[in-house]
């Protein structure tokens, strides 16, 4: 899975989100291993990081199931949050990523804050995969619905102080960067064309649309 989340992470930086540096490298025949610089460390010294399971008083675990939602990362950001319409832009820009690359992995654990002189900051993106056979997010993006569906995340856009013309601009922007580059990535990373036949699905929202 080293190769794609490296292809992942790059076209998250290919759609202007905040991701570390990464790169892969091959330590045996058998596969890839991905490398990220930790985001949570300045030369020696620690940077205050933070779950958002923990600062949310969250189980391992919370999901969708139990009604964990987007609009509870939201509502710590515009609470607590040092630079919130900074955060607030790039998390429901992640929301559309995620989305577009169908990471079924976005529980309260993969996301998290980063504490800085001034307070809390959303934490680069980290821990990100595409999924083949996924159609919902982990998290509720409204709340109570998870599915992968471009009018849910739309549909938050006020929350995060996004209007809807900006909101639909920018949504489209990520998703055809991600559908004219992940292909390209993929073979960048050794990936075979049955591996990424086999991925395919995980990038159908973007060919929705394609046209538009």
């Amino acid at each position: 899975m080293g190769a794609w989340e490296k292809v992942t992470h790059d076209l998250a930086r290919l759609c202007g989100l905040d991701v570390p540096e990464s790169m892969l490298i091959d330590f045996s025949k058998y596969g890839s291993t991905f490398l990220v610089r930790r985001f949570d460390r300045n030369g020696n010294s620690r940077v205050h990081f933070a779950s958002a399971m923990t600062m949310l008083g969250k189980t391992d675990g919370a999901s969708a199931a139990d009604g964990s939602s987007y609009l509870e990362l939201v509502s710590f950001l515009k609470s607590n949050g040092a630079d919130p319409k900074r955060d607030l832009k790039e998390l429901w820009r992640r929301i559309v990523f995620n989305m577009a690359v169908s990471n079924t992995d976005d529980h309260m654990r993969n996301h998290g804050f980063i504490l800085k002189g001034d307070g809390w900051h959303l934490s680069p993106l980290y821990d990100v995969n595409p999924v083949p056979e996924g159609d919902e997010l982990s998290l509720c993006v409204n709340e109570d619905d998870a599915t992968i569906s471009l009018d849910l995340a739309l549909e938050i856009a006020p929350y995060c102080d996004i209007k809807a013309k900006d909101a639909v601009c920018m949504a489209k922007e990520i998703l055809k960067t991600v559908r004219e580059n992940w292909n390209r990535l993929a073979t960048a990373c050794g990936l075979s064309r049955s591996a990424q036949e086999y991925m395919r699905p995980a990038f159908s929202l973007t060919y929705e649309y394609e046209d538009s």
